[in-house]
């Protein structure tokens, strides 16, 4: 058996690393595995898996345009280049034209809705999964759901967004002699859906889905070390963790905030191509020049501050850790809000005036972060699932779906 996995949109370690989970357990299962996206080259120093076939899809990058903020799923596909007609044609043929190279038995996407549109007529199972941000409601009519969470959006607006959107990708697939979406959501007509995800941690606020599955976030972080707190000798200091990128612009707020309260400070900040040294100077301020496991930093942190992305944020909740979300963009302040909704976490909004932020967060370090009842009740109820054992479970769940097909 041949599977194909697929990733297309995103940034970050958060569709690479639980592909590459699966495509250890498809390996060890005797599969041949490979694996489609963009830059195959840094796929492979990233995950590092032997007997992986790593290939690269041509893309043709859309010209650079200012767009406002995503209202729903199609929007977020507008944003992402499918505004452009020549680009996106050209990107649905080079997806085709590799998949019917690679001829798969099989078809695993995590955010790739240009693989799944351009198989659309494959007669062989395919699968998507992921967390709700990009395995979006899809509804039998109508338009998907508002992803905003802050104000309502008439459906006749997110109608609109949406017809635009399906009106360049019909255009695409009448080239490749493909048959035309009616609705946004025909992108997922016959795609079994694998949400790795738990409600409470649904970027949406609700789902009429009965048929679906959820199967727990995806990630591994037992490869990395522990967080070197014991060895940098601050025993008496209370320990937050920051994750951020270097070009955020709260980095410096958030890590004085935490200075000047005599934490000792573990922070990754991601640069370009790994990990950098942050703006700051201070002795109890240490940044980390390599990946550290997550669930062990949890189990010793007293607080953490985070960007919010997916793969970072689950791993504190599940060990009831304070946590503030400090959003950079939109999916993840659109989960910053649910969390806040639900008790799970404080935050602010990637709107948020700079002021505002240093006042939310330093109001909530002086009070003192302690998890809410919410968040003690959300640790109790899922703290046995760790990524790993939820990639085992997916796995088998691929192969089941795959051989009954």
């Amino acid at each position: 058996m041949h599977i194909v996995l697929c990733w297309e949109l995103g940034g970050g370690y958060g569709h690479l690393v639980p592909l590459g989970l699966l495509a250890t357990h498809f390996l060890a299962q005797g599969w041949r595995v490979s694996l489609l996206c963009h830059d195959a080259p840094a796929a492979q120093r990233l995950l590092q898996i032997e007997s992986l076939n790593y290939q690269s899809v041509a893309h043709a990058p859309a010209p650079t345009q200012a767009f406002p903020h995503s209202w729903n799923y199609a929007d977020n596909l507008w944003r992402n280049g499918y505004w452009h007609q020549a680009s996106l044609s050209a990107n649905l043929a080079a997806w085709r034209q590799q998949l019917l190279a690679l001829a798969p038995d099989v078809l695993l996407v995590d955010h790739a809705p240009s693989a799944l549109l351009a198989s659309q007529d494959f007669a062989i199972p395919r699968l998507a999964m992921g967390m709700g941000f990009t395995l979006p409601p899809c509804p039998p009519s109508g338009p998907m759901p508002a992803l905003p969470p802050w104000f309502p959006l008439p459906s006749a607006a997110l109608r609109a967004r949406e017809w635009r959107c399906v009106t360049h990708i019909n255009h695409a697939l009448s080239t490749l002699a493909l048959a035309p979406l009616q609705q946004i959501g025909d992108i997922f007509s016959g795609v079994k859906r694998l949400l790795c995800a738990w409600p409470e941690l649904d970027h949406y606020a609700h789902r009429d889905e009965p048929e679906l599955r959820w199967y727990g976030p995806l990630s591994d972080q037992t490869q990395h070390p522990a967080p070197p707190w014991k060895a940098l000798n601050h025993p008496q200091q209370r320990r937050a963790f920051v994750f951020m990128d270097a070009q955020h612009p709260m980095l410096t707020t958030v890590l004085s905030a935490l200075a000047q309260r005599n934490y000792h400070v573990l922070a990754f900040v991601r640069g370009p191509s790994g990990p950098v040294s942050g703006p700051i100077s201070a002795p109890n301020v240490h940044y980390l020049t390599a990946r550290v496991c997550l669930w062990q930093t949890a189990q010793m942190a007293d607080c953490t501050v985070l960007q919010g992305g997916f793969g970072s944020l689950y791993p504190f909740l599940l060990r009831a850790v304070p946590t503030f979300v400090c959003p950079l963009h939109l999916e993840q302040a659109v989960l910053a809000e649910r969390l806040r909704q639900r008790g799970l976490a404080a935050g602010v909004s990637h709107l948020s005036a700079p002021t505002l932020v240093a006042q939310h967060l330093n109001a909530w370090l002086d009070e003192g972060p302690k998890p809410g009842l919410t968040q003690a009740s959300f640790a109790a109820r899922y703290s046995s699932a760790l990524g790993q054992h939820t990639a085992q479970r997916l796995a088998d769940e691929c192969v089941k779906i795959s051989l009954s097909t």
